[in-house]
């Protein structure tokens, strides 16, 4: 019997989206608290694999999306390209912590959305092999992106924009 997974994204104005306008850290801010709904839901999906429920596989597909659009481009793009060199330039260490840790993340997290796309596409195709690469993958970006990076990232970013110059 199938198990109904609950929605993972609401279109509708949150205070989020309205947050996300008063700065530049602010807005990466708000980013985090999305990517951390999403993958707050990787754990419980693989508790249900775990359980030999089944998952649509539309579900994991619109994970790995998610995770390689929103996440990875949009928002760790940001961070790589825009937020880190900033941070930089005022002194903050690119090595070590805490950027070069975040750098870390960022590749590792790439990797297990990788091994979730790989997993994801043989279970699609009812490759009993696929329950194992999808619970660890799953497991494995829920761990990652838990709160101790979303804080490392945070505790890096001075809140007061005129710190920046941005």
């Amino acid at each position: 019997m199938e198990k109904r997974v609950p929605a993972i994204v609401s279109h509708s104005s949150t205070p989020d989206r309205e947050a996300a306008m008063n700065s530049p850290t602010e807005m990466l801010e708000a980013e985090h608290r999305v990517i951390a709904r999403i993958v707050g839901i990787t754990p419980v999906l693989a508790g249900r694999l775990e359980e030999g429920d089944i998952i649509k596989p539309d579900i994991l597909q619109g994970i790995v999306q998610f995770m390689r659009i929103y996440a990875d481009k949009c928002h760790h793009g940001k961070e790589e390209d825009l937020l880190f060199p900033a941070l930089g330039e005022k002194g903050v260490p690119m090595q070590g912590c805490p950027i070069g840790s975040l750098v870390a993340d960022h590749v590792s997290g790439r990797t297990l959305v990788r091994r979730l796309a790989e997993s994801a596409e043989a279970y699609a195709r009812n490759e009993p092999e696929a329950y194992i690469g999808l619970i660890s993958s799953l497991g494995g970006i829920a761990a990652l992106l838990s709160r101790p990076h979303l804080e490392r990232g945070l505790s890096a970013v001075p809140h007061d924009q005129q710190a920046l110059d941005l």
